[in-house]
């Protein structure tokens, strides 16, 4: 069977972090494959792969998205697939533009293979689906607060370590000085005992 040449696509793939943590079901292989398999089905040909790895859905400036939408307003495919609306984005407003503004104004098929989206057809699902992903994301950020309260509130640290410390290599939810910049830190607290004004700390403390 000839692929019609003109039904070039993209396939764009993303997975955050907390996703990942939950299987293998919404993995980047599974996406692939559903993906590569529709487009043999169909005979659609799939040009590229765009893989956001550990990026929320809820931020669209990811890098491989971002370079797929440069590369598609340089006329490179005429389709863009994800396994799902949720790929796409989480974020209801963002997710919505682009499939359904975005996308048909620039001359691309966007479709998904799993919730059977496709701007060729009529999607009267489509509302529903994208306030349930946003429900998801927010969902997700609430249980992720309630992790790291409950962290904090056993005495663990769990944010980046300030200057002056590093995290212990045998328990990341504590800190350690840190070799290199403590004598700095040091420094800094005897001369603000001393009476030194914040501007001679900052001076001086640059100094080696």
């Amino acid at each position: 069977m000839r692929t019609d040449i003109r039904r070039i696509a993209f396939a764009y793939l993303r997975l955050s972090n907390e996703e990942a943590a939950e299987g293998e079901s919404s993995s980047i292989k599974n996406q692939r494959m559903i993906i590569q398999d529709y487009c043999e089905r169909n005979e659609i040909l799939l040009v590229r792969v765009f893989v956001d790895d550990g990026w929320s859905g809820g931020n669209f400036d990811r890098p491989a998205f971002q370079e797929m939408i440069a590369l598609l307003e340089q006329g490179k495919a005429n389709i863009v697939i994800t396994k799902d609306l949720s790929r796409l984005g989480r974020d209801m407003r963002e997710a919505s533009y682009y499939a359904e503004q975005y996308f048909p104004e620039h001359g691309i098929r966007y479709l998904t293979v799993a919730d059977n989206f496709d701007t060729e057809h009529e999607n009267v699902m489509a509302p529903f689906q994208f306030a349930m992903n946003e429900v998801y994301l927010r969902d997700g950020s609430r249980k992720v607060k309630e992790v790291l309260k409950a962290k904090r509130e056993k005495g663990l640290y769990c944010a980046c370590a300030p200057y002056g410390y590093v995290k212990d290599p045998r328990n990341k939810n504590r800190l350690v000085p840190d070799e290199e910049t403590a004598p700095i830190i040091r420094r800094i607290f005897e001369a603000a005992s001393n009476g030194d004004s914040s501007r001679k700390i900052a001076t001086v403390s640059c100094l080696p």
